[in-house]
Formats: structure tokens, C-alpha cells, sequence
């Protein structure tokens, strides 16, 4: 709704809305050591811990000796890794699982009209299957993305392609080298 209105003027009409709330974090929470560094759940940020773990480890491979960079550099991939499998594709898993005899099931449109359709196949959650964060992960990201976008237009620039954590700013107009790295820095910061 906020990128279509930065976009384009025009929010849709937000027939219903719902709201989640938090209850606080699980009692059984336990400190784990993680890549040289204590994770405490009741007080660390997990995602922000892990990419300034990552960004530290990545130093520590620009200044070290040849020998090592290889290790520090498994390292904080690792850390990536963990980060982005975490923070968004644990909580959309669906494991597909055959069946041995075809079902029916239904399947459901935009517009909430189910139709039986016939499968061998079926979707499982994963065991931290949690979709309200994956949509909310992912339409933060796009909101994200529609602020660099709208920046960018204000600035006089369009963009070539974008992904989910990225705009890729293009020069369609012309613009002289200078100009156009003076606008790209100025829409980056």
C-alpha cells in the first residue's frame, strides 16, 4: 500500500486489517557461542549480532595473511549464510513430500475461491514455518525498494534491475560520469 502510493499517488483501499502482537520471548531460551561471539536471546539483536559478527570477520580477512583468509572467509559466508536462511527462509519452508495415491485437495486463488484439483505431491511446513514473517520480511523489502526507487526518480535517475536488497541505478538520460555519480551517491545516502 505505502510503495503504491510512493510510486503512483494511488493506495488501494484497505478493506480490513489485523494486528500481531508479541507475548515475550520463550522461557526456554539458552546462550549459545557463535562464531567467536555469545548469543544472548533475552538481550541480542540475533540478526544484527550476526552481520556485524560477519562484517568483523570480513576485516580480520582483509588484513590477514594469505594462509588465513581462506578459513576467515568460510567464515563469515557462514555467517551470511546463517543470517539470510534464517531471518527469512526458515520461516517460509515447505518440504514437498510424494504420496503414494493421488489426493484431492484444494486449491485456493486471490479470491479466496477454493477449487478441488488432483496432486501426488503435498507441501509440509518446515518446522519453523511461520508465514506472517515470511510476507512481513519480504514486504519489508519491497517497501525498501520502493524507497530507492522514488529516490532515485526524484534525483532524475532510473534503475536497470533491482532484488530484494538491491537497485541498480542506470544512466538512461545521459547524464555526464560526474553528474551521474553525484546523483547515485546522493540517492545513497
Amino acid at each position: 500500500m505505502l510503495a503504491a502510493k510512493l510510486l503512483g499517488g494511488n493506495a488501494p483501499k484497505v478493506l480490513s486489517a489485523i494486528r500481531f502482537e508479541a507475548v515475550g520471548p520463550q522461557q526456554d531460551l539458552t546462550p549459545i557461542q557463535l562464531a567467536g561471539v555469545e548469543v544472548i536471546p533475552e538481550r541480542d539483536d540475533f540478526y544484527a549480532l550476526l552481520i556485524n559478527q560477519r562484517r568483523r570477520v570480513q576485516a580480520e580477512e582483509d588484513a590477514a595473511a594469505e594462509a588465513d583468509k581462506s578459513a576467515l572467509n568460510a567464515v563469515q559466508q557462514g555467517l551470511k549464510i546463517l543470517a539470510n536462511s534464517t531471518s527469512y527462509g526458515i520461516s517460509v519452508e515447505l518440504n514437498v513430500q510424494a504420496v503414494e495415491r493421488a489426493k484431492t485437495v484444494k486449491c485456493y486463488d486471490f479470491s479466496g475461491q477454493g477449487q478441488p484439483i488432483i496432486c501426488n505431491k503435498i507441501e509440509e511446513p518446515g518446522r519453523y514455518f511461520h508465514p506472517l514473517l515470511g510476507t512481513l520480511i519480504t514486504g519489508a523489502a519491497r517497501l525498501m525498494l520502493a524507497c530507492a526507487e522514488r529516490n532515485a526518480l526524484d534525483h532524475g535517475l532510473d534503475w536497470a534491475f533491482c532484488d530484494m536488497d538491491s537497485l541498480a541505478v542506470a544512466n538512461a538520460t545521459g547524464l555526464t560520469s560526474a553528474e551521474f555519480i553525484s546523483r547515485v551517491e546522493a540517492v545513497r545516502a
